[in-house]
């Protein structure tokens, strides 16, 4: 993160996006933007500190936040409380060293194919039968993982545009950063890089 980021006081439960520029981002991207029109993040990350994150990246491991110095980051807050914050940090950080829900990588790629062919024949909403009904992929991705803390451990619920609850498995990174953005889900984007 850039310096102006300094100044910023993360708190746990605060939720980061990134994008690279390695392939498997533009990957990511690529098929997200066929499921969400355009896609312009690729990675989720959740602050368990004032300078620490939780990621799933290839297992569920914590970074200190300068690893995002100068890359295309993104970072909301959502209203916790106190108690939902500390619950959040503890929790999540018992999951490190957890593994990577790599197989779900291929249902969001599913999703997307599904998504792109049916807007073919008309269809504007995406799909996600794929992500949504594979349930033996029950080890998260990183937006997943995200998702996922937050239902068990907050009271917080993210809901779709309907006002429903999202299901943690159908959640890529651009669909959780587009979700956020829906003024029933209260989020305010807190810092966000030049």
């Amino acid at each position: 993160m850039k310096n102006k980021s300094a100044r910023i006081k993360f708190k746990s439960g605060d939720i980061g996006f990134s994008a690279s520029n390695t392939l498997l981002s533009k990957a990511i991207r690529f098929f997200q933007s066929w499921h969400t029109q355009s896609a312009s993040r690729s990675h989720t990350f959740a602050m368990v500190g004032k300078e620490l994150c939780v990621e799933a990246l290839s297992r569920v491991k914590v970074n200190h936040i300068s690893k995002y110095k100068n890359k295309n980051v993104a970072v909301y807050r959502i209203p916790l409380s106190r108690k939902d914050r500390e619950n959040f940090r503890i929790n999540m950080l018992q999951r490190v060293s957890q593994k990577y829900g790599w197989a779900n990588i291929l249902m969001f790629g599913l999703d997307a194919i599904t998504t792109k062919i049916t807007s073919l024949f008309g269809r504007k909403k995406p799909i996600f039968f794929f992500t949504k009904h594979a349930k033996i992929f029950n080890i998260p991705v990183c937006s997943q993982l995200v998702i996922w803390g937050l239902h068990k451990f907050t009271a917080y619920e993210l809901k779709d545009e309907v006002g429903k609850k999202v299901d943690w498995r159908i959640v890529s990174p651009d669909y959780f950063e587009d979700l956020l953005k829906i003024k029933h889900n209260r989020a305010r984007l807190i810092f966000e890089s030049e």
